[in-house]
């Protein structure tokens, strides 16, 4: 959900998400190839811009990439 790294086509996300105490899990990537910009920004959102995340869980996930990575948020 949203970008951040040198994606012309998509921004960072501005918004409110509310998980309502949900968890998420099964998030898999796995991309450490740094001339891959699909490498950058990774996390169940891709970037944040003022944004506001709560009442979520994220588990039994795996999230490697290049730069920019977290769970939640790249």
């Amino acid at each position: 959900i949203g970008s951040y790294y040198q994606d012309p086509s998509s921004s960072p996300f501005h918004g409110t998400f509310d998980g309502q105490e949900h968890t998420v899990s099964g998030i898999y990537f796995n991309g450490t190839d740094p001339m891959d910009l699909n490498n950058y920004s990774i996390g169940l959102f891709g970037g944040l811009a003022g944004a506001v995340i709560k009442n979520l869980g994220i588990k039994d996930s795996r999230i490697q990439g290049y730069k920019y990575v977290g769970a939640l948020a790249g």
